[in-house]
């Protein structure tokens, strides 16, 4: 018998080998956008997890307490005695300030403020301030903690 090339054989045959290597990149393209998503996903909430430690109220925050010794404005400082009364040192604070037209903003400033301890603050600002809001942060154990329950407000403040 004779073998007889097929013109039209050939290119079926062609066809189907192209047909599987698509089918095989399409997979890897897959795999390789799956893993990708896979990792960003994770980090995502690693980040959240991150995050959520430390707003989160815990019982180190029972050993953490400011007063407000003084607290007066200018045009563009805000200028404050604040007092560590507890015992814990705190290690950073947040402050919401809101404005006559209660428009909020926000800055964070990292001090250390050992216990019984005084610190003169001045924070730059924008407006005049009818409200700010400390909150104080501590290090413990190698992480950082926000202690929303220690936070303190003060209200009508003073021009300076």
């Amino acid at each position: 018998m004779k073998k007889t090339n097929n013109p039209s054989r050939m290119l079926k045959g062609k066809k189907a080998i192209e047909a599987y290597i698509g089918w095989i990149f399409l997979i890897g393209f897959s795999i390789v956008v799956s893993t990708f998503m896979y990792s960003w996903i994770n980090s995502q909430v690693q980040n959240s997890v991150q995050g959520i430690e430390q707003r989160a109220d815990t019982s180190e925050c029972d050993s953490v307490g400011l007063t407000l010794n003084a607290i007066c404005q200018d045009t563009q400082t805000l200028n404050m005695n604040i007092t560590n009364i507890k015992l814990l040192t705190i290690s950073g604070m947040n402050f919401r300030f809101f404005d006559l037209y209660d428009n909020q903003d926000s800055r964070s400033i990292n001090i250390t403020i050992s216990p019984v301890d005084t610190k003169k603050i001045n924070i730059i600002k924008q407006g005049t301030l009818k409200q700010v809001e400390i909150i104080p942060i501590i290090k413990q154990n190698n992480k950082i903690i926000t202690c929303r329950k220690s936070m303190i407000t003060s209200e009508n403040i003073n021009i300076c």
